[in-house]
């Protein structure tokens, strides 16, 4: 009898820096996701951190302010979810930057 398939894991396929960004590419289950995590750049700014979640596949980016870079992912997961986009695992792509020291 076959095992079940295990879910496909989370996880980041590359990271740069863009301009005052850091860019984090992700792949869950065949999907890919693009976020793009910044500072405050003026005093107008909501947050101090700005977290843009998007895909190629996609036009739509999701962003999202906080005052520190893991509560401005969870301001984009919980404006991504109830969208028509892909479902995505937040708890581990926050956990793939965790690991990375990124949050």
């Amino acid at each position: 009898m076959a095992s079940p398939k295990a879910a496909a894991p989370v996880h980041i396929t590359n990271q740069f820096r863009r301009r005052s960004a850091m860019v984090y590419d992700f792949k869950c289950e065949g999907e890919r996701l693009t976020l793009s995590l910044s500072p405050r750049q003026t005093p107008e700014d909501p947050g101090d951190w700005h977290m843009v979640a998007s895909q190629s596949s996609t036009s739509d980016a999701i962003d999202g302010w906080g005052p520190s870079p893991k509560e401005a992912l969870g301001a984009v997961s919980r404006s991504w979810t109830g969208r028509y986009l892909p479902v995505f695992d937040w708890s581990a792509i926050e956990a793939a930057l965790v690991a990375v020291r990124a949050i």
